[in-house]
């Protein structure tokens, strides 16, 4: 069903996508290649930006753009669509959803005043209306059901057993995506996918009223989509925050230690590397290069 939405939109010379590279991971390979093959795509990391960046090409080109993303993920571009709307922009909006009843999209109608949701695969039947809103120049949003490949669950088990060894009392670890359960020691705070954007921003509010440490573990990839958190004045000594993936970047290396943050690296984790990181009396960082 994606082809041939898409397939809409190239006979009216739209030919303009912008998505996440996550994203693109998720479809399959035929629409992949489809996209690849046949349109101008624009690769972002983040949704919001991609969101911001779709509605100024819009404005910068005067022609409509594609915003493809999944269903999961539309809270977080409610701002940037929010600007498109008074701007007027035409950005047509793909997202895709696992189920039916994972559709709410109510709080959306502010702002997108064409949303069609499509419920079966004859395209023939909805061709009418797709076209009625690529002649709108308004933000407009096209729901269908797609079994986009889910993220691969991450064992956090061997660096869970470091911290096992490490600590006296119980500690709280937040982890992205994991597959891991709690036990004495660590009771594992668990973020799911969907909630990945702003996932530091959300792990720094809910420590500013803990009043004691509490972990994160982040693979890099996610960092590069909240790196302004670091900019906070909240930030203090229980702050501590476990970087995984992460090879040579001095850039970010020096953007945290700017703000005023210690960075310990190391290319593996054991038990004396995180004895430290966790004794230091100051927010802190370490950042480990192995895989995971």
């Amino acid at each position: 069903m994606l082809k041939e939405i898409l397939n809409i939109f190239l006979k009216k010379g739209i030919k303009d996508i912008v998505c996440t590279e996550d994203m693109l991971k998720s479809i399959n390979n035929d629409d992949k290649e489809h996209i690849k093959e046949k349109f101008n795509v624009q690769i972002l990391n983040d949704l919001r930006s991609a969101t911001f960046f779709a509605n100024g090409e819009v404005n910068a080109c005067n022609e409509p753009v594609i915003l493809i993303l999944k269903g999961d993920f539309l809270p977080n571009i409610y701002t940037g669509i929010t600007e498109a709307w008074f701007q007027r922009s035409n950005i047509n909006i793909i997202s895709l959803f696992e189920e039916y009843d994972d559709i709410k999209i109510e709080y959306l109608e502010r702002c997108i005043p064409n949303i069609i949701t499509i419920y079966d695969d004859n395209i023939e039947k909805y061709k009418n209306k797709v076209l009625d809103i690529l002649n709108n120049n308004m933000p407009s949003l096209i729901n269908i059901k797609y079994n986009t490949k889910l993220e691969k669950k991450i064992d956090y088990g061997d660096i869970i057993n470091i911290l096992n060894n490490c600590v006296d009392n119980k500690i709280e670890v937040f982890t992205y995506n994991g597959a891991n359960r709690s036990n004495k020691n660590i009771e594992i705070l668990n973020i799911e996918p969907k909630y990945k954007y702003g996932i530091l921003s959300k792990y720094m509010g809910y420590i500013t009223g803990k009043g004691k440490k509490v972990l994160i573990l982040l693979p890099y990839e996610l960092l590069k989509i909240d790196l302004n958190i670091f900019n906070n004045r909240y930030i203090n000594k229980n702050v501590k925050i476990v970087i995984l993936k992460m090879k040579q970047n001095s850039n970010i290396e020096k953007w945290i230690q700017e703000n005023k943050i210690e960075v310990i690296k190391t290319e593996k984790l054991n038990k004396n590397i995180f004895k430290k990181f966790w004794d230091l009396d100051k927010a802190s960082v370490l950042i480990v290069e192995e895989e995971i």
